[in-house]
């Protein structure tokens, strides 16, 4: 005769749920453990978009590889990148002993917001009826500094404080946040990475908006971005070298930008504006068609770039970008149309190119015929 099994203890069951969290500290944000502050400032669990589960998902592939974290988001604004990457951190923290995370920002009140954020999850997690049992006491603290009782804990800094920087312990985890804006961000970033080993479970991730050409954040990007027009690019990043891996966030993947027609169509919305001021903002709509972009989110494309970006579909670019290469197209100060220069980089790549002898001469430049074609 068979035995019922044993029935689990509650406090067996929130073992087993804390185990579950430990080994994937990435679904306590899955599952809405946590708590944030919405674009209204109203308190609301914090249920992950699509952008932010693809970098959820990003991190447990990496972590599946055997790999480091290193990951460069390259992003259009207030998708929440700084926030799932903030709540990554502290989920790590608190599921696992002795991990010690800094997070730094561009400016000293950016760092405030971000030590909130942090602080916020704590508190709010010590008083969830739900999930209270998976909070891990505080322990003593200076600054803008969380400790934890289980040896963990999350400083808070600025780029600004440049002889600081990169001197503190061994870190496991560094989340530099709009380091495009960082002064002298390739001197700061290079002391800050020194501070984080090279192994398994520990975390980069560097985030931030374009901020102009000919940076170090430019050039960063542009790299992997080439790498991933080549083929080096894996299920959830946009190109990589094999140790840092880019996550770009294109405007039309975050949700809430959208706008309702209320029964008109696109046209009928822009009917009021003449021709030549509605011709700019229709160039790239049916390439974004193609891509899935809705009445709605055109709507709101347009929308945006009247009402914020003075017209200059470059200017909205620069803060929502659709490609990765746009993003620094449009932003910072150029002489030539960027969007033409774009277009003839592109038809540039795949092009076939002849190799010959130019002949100067006054007034004109000839060319003798090709000596060499090559793809």
């Amino acid at each position: 005769m068979s035995q019922t099994p044993p029935i689990a203890t509650d406090a067996e069951l929130l073992a087993l749920e804390r185990e579950m969290y430990r080994n994937r500290s990435t679904d306590l944000i899955r599952d809405g453990v946590l708590w944030i502050l919405d674009d209204e400032k109203q308190l609301v669990r914090f249920l992950a978009n699509a952008a932010q589960r693809r970098y959820l998902d990003l991190v447990d592939w990496l972590r599946a590889q055997g790999l480091p974290v290193r990951v460069v988001i390259l992003k259009a604004r207030q998708w929440g990148g700084s926030s799932v990457v903030d709540a990554h951190l502290f989920a790590d923290q608190i599921e696992k002993e002795h991990q010690f995370a800094m997070i730094l920002a561009d400016v000293k009140e950016h760092s405030q917001s971000l030590y909130d954020r942090v602080d916020l999850f704590q508190v709010e997690l010590e008083g969830d009826d739900d999930y209270r049992h998976l909070a891990i006491p505080r322990a003593p603290a200076n600054g803008r500094a969380i400790r934890w009782s289980n040896g963990s804990q999350i400083l808070v800094q600025t780029a600004e404080n440049r002889g600081s920087v990169g001197r503190s312990p061994t870190l496991s985890h560094l989340h530099c946040s709009e380091c495009a804006f960082w002064p002298d961000q390739g001197a700061t970033m290079l002391s800050a990475l020194q501070a984080v080993p090279d192994r398994p479970g520990t975390v980069i991730v560097k985030e931030s908006t374009a901020n102009g050409v000919g940076d170090d954040w430019h050039a960063e990007c542009m790299r992997l971005i080439s790498r991933g027009e080549e083929g080096h690019h894996g299920p959830y990043d946009q190109g990589n070298d094999g140790v840092w891996f880019l996550m770009f966030v294109p405007w039309f993947e975050v949700e809430k930008y959208r706008q309702p027609l209320n029964g008109k169509t696109l046209e009928e919305a822009w009917s009021h504006l003449p021709e030549e001021e509605v011709a700019p903002l229709r160039e790239r709509e049916s390439w974004l068609r193609e891509r899935g972009v809705t009445d709605e989110q055109l709507h709101w494309r347009r929308w945006r770039i009247v009402e914020k970006c003075r017209g200059r579909v470059e200017l909205f670019d620069q803060e929502f970008p659709d490609t990765a290469r746009r993003a620094f197209i449009g932003s910072g100060s150029v002489v030539f149309d960027a969007h033409a220069l774009e277009s003839m980089a592109e038809g540039a790549r795949h092009a076939v190119w002849e190799r010959g002898r130019l002949t100067v001469g006054y007034p004109t430049v000839s060319s003798s015929s090709a000596t060499h074609r090559a793809r």
